[in-house]
């Protein structure tokens, strides 16, 4: 009987503590400014690995398709566009007697209204993860990884647009 109300009382407690002061968890908001459709632009890529362009764009859709899946509309209906670019890829060793290398991501996000005022930017993205090139197939293990970093960034991206704090 005790137990049963020192678990009612704590679920009371950590409910009113919880809404009292706003929490919530991160990219659980709205869009910004009253956005409530928008269209994803096939993202620009600066940098020579082929298709991260794509592969980031199909990852930010995902994001978008898991959370928020009414948000997503075509060009002629949206309230806002994303758009962005991959600014940059990096590979480098981290130490010097082995083959671990680390890819490091960057990217640059705008939201744009449709009236064309820029609703927020996002500069800098980035994200890295660390992989063996001496494993027996180091270019799927890269792959993968950079599959792994899209993944990572596009939830960060949707977490950041999402973030009503």
């Amino acid at each position: 009987m005790i137990k049963n109300k020192i678990r009612i009382w704590t679920a009371i407690l950590f409910f009113l503590f919880s809404t009292a002061c706003g929490y919530r968890f991160v990219g659980s908001g709205n869009l910004p400014e009253g956005v409530e459709t928008i269209n994803i632009k096939i993202f620009e890529n600066r940098t020579s690995e082929t298709g991260l362009g794509n592969t980031m764009t199909n990852f930010i859709i995902n994001e978008f398709t898991k959370k928020n899946k009414g948000a997503l509309t075509d060009m002629a209906r949206a309230d806002a566009v994303l758009s962005g670019a991959v600014r940059s890829i990096s590979e480098k060793e981290i130490i010097k007697t082995s083959a671990e290398r680390r890819i490091t991501i960057v990217l640059d996000v705008v939201l744009t209204r449709s009236d064309g005022r820029i609703v927020r930017t996002l500069k800098g993205i980035s994200d890295d993860k660390d992989y063996d090139k001496a494993a027996d197939d180091w270019e799927s293990e890269k792959s993968r990884v950079i599959d792994e970093l899209a993944e990572s960034l596009a939830e960060d991206v949707y977490n950041r647009l999402t973030d009503d704090f």
